[in-house]
């Protein structure tokens, strides 16, 4: 599997991060997920953000899928 893209928000030398992925039906840039990313970096928390792999593939071709098999999810959350 190709290694997953990280985005990064909030300090480097932050004394916290928290690791988000996104729901079942929609990716990161979502409303929700961009307003609790700027609310957490704004109070000195590093945010950690992904996008399993069908949600990858679902952004280059449109095509909307179910989710990976949990050991593929699992997989991305260790990367």
């Amino acid at each position: 599997m190709p290694s997953t893209q990280l985005h990064f928000d909030g300090p480097s030398h932050a004394a916290h991060t928290i690791v988000l992925a996104h729901g079942a039906g929609r990716g990161l840039d979502t409303p929700a997920l961009e307003a609790i990313t700027v609310g957490l970096a704004d109070r000195d928390v590093r945010v950690v953000r992904f996008e399993f792999p069908y949600m990858v593939r679902r952004r280059k071709d449109g095509t909307r899928r179910p989710p990976d098999r949990q050991p593929v999810l699992l997989e991305t959350w260790r990367e």
